[in-house]
């Protein structure tokens, strides 16, 4: 009757060993792709691909993608900040000016106590023009 036990719980040992591996056989082949859905995503990736190979060819032939338009509005854009820079630079100074005329004490020592940092300690200057 032992033995019978035994031999019984060796094959459903075996029975369930083989079932795990026929499990996880199923598993890696369920979660491959169809050939379908393969032709599909080579299809796809072969269309970017395309895009891709042009776009690299229209760049590194060394002509400039850039319209007279989009440079001017950068330029204006650019001189727009610019001035909105100096502008509250100079307010920021004029402030500190103001403090400054009941202030015991240096520039220097206020813009240490309020924590202000200049353009200057950062060796930062707005571009000309």
């Amino acid at each position: 009757m032992d033995s019978k036990i035994s031999d019984i719980t060796r094959k459903v040992a075996e029975l369930e060993q083989s079932n795990k591996t026929l499990e996880s056989e199923a598993k890696a082949l369920t979660s491959t792709p169809t050939t379908e859905e393969a032709d599909k995503q080579l299809a796809q990736l072969t269309e970017e691909l395309d895009i891709l190979q042009k776009k690299l060819e229209g760049l590194s032939s060394g002509t400039v993608k850039v319209t007279a338009a989009d440079k001017e509005k950068a330029t204006n854009t650019r001189t727009k900040l610019v001035r909105e820079w100096r502008k509250r630079k100079r307010m920021a100074n004029d402030i500190i000016d103001a403090i400054l005329e009941g202030y015991p004490k240096s520039k220097k020592q206020l813009m240490e106590e309020v924590g202000i940092e200049t353009d200057e300690q950062h060796n930062v200057r707005p571009p000309e023009g």
